[in-house]
C-alpha cells in the first residue's frame, strides 16, 4: 500500500524515463551533466523534467525536456517540450484529448525523444 506523501507509480515511471534519457545524452557526450525529477501538480497532474548542463557551467542548465501528464484514475494525456532553459520550445508533443494508458503513452513519448536525439545533444552543447 502506497503512503500518502509516495509519489504515483506514473511519476516514478516518467521520471524513470527521463533518467533513461540523460543517460543517453551522457553516453553521447560524457562532459554533460544531466538531472531529472519530477512533482504532482496542484490539479493532480504529474510534471517531470531533465535538465542537461555542460560541465564546465554547472549553474547554468542549457537545455530541458519536459513532460506534463493530465488525467487520472491510470488514463492520461501527455504534453512534451524539449526546449533550451530560458523557456523557447523547440520540439512539442502533443497526445491528443484522448485520455491513454501510460503503456500507450510511453512508447509515443520514447519515440518523440529518439527521433530528436541528435536536437537534444545540440542543445544541450550550446555555448
Amino acid at each position: 500500500m502506497r503512503m500518502p506523501n509516495e509519489p504515483p507509480h506514473e511519476q516514478n515511471v516518467l521520471i524513470g524515463l527521463m533518467r533513461s534519457e540523460g543517460d543517453r545524452l551522457l553516453k553521447a557526450d560524457p562532459t554533460l551533466l544531466a538531472n531529472a525529477g519530477g512533482w504532482r501538480t496542484a490539479r493532480g497532474g504529474l510534471s517531470c523534467w531533465l535538465h542537461a548542463r555542460r560541465a564546465d557551467r554547472p549553474d547554468e542548465p542549457s537545455m530541458e525536456i519536459t513532460i506534463a501528464l493530465e488525467g487520472g484514475g491510470g488514463r492520461y494525456r501527455a504534453e512534451s517540450d524539449i526546449g533550451t532553459s530560458d523557456g523557447q520550445v523547440v520540439e512539442l508533443l502533443q497526445t491528443g484529448p484522448e485520455l491513454r494508458g501510460l503503456d500507450q503513452l510511453l512508447p509515443l513519448l520514447r519515440d518523440f525523444y529518439g527521433r530528436h536525439a541528435d536536437l537534444i545533444w545540440h542543445l544541450a552543447r550550446e555555448e
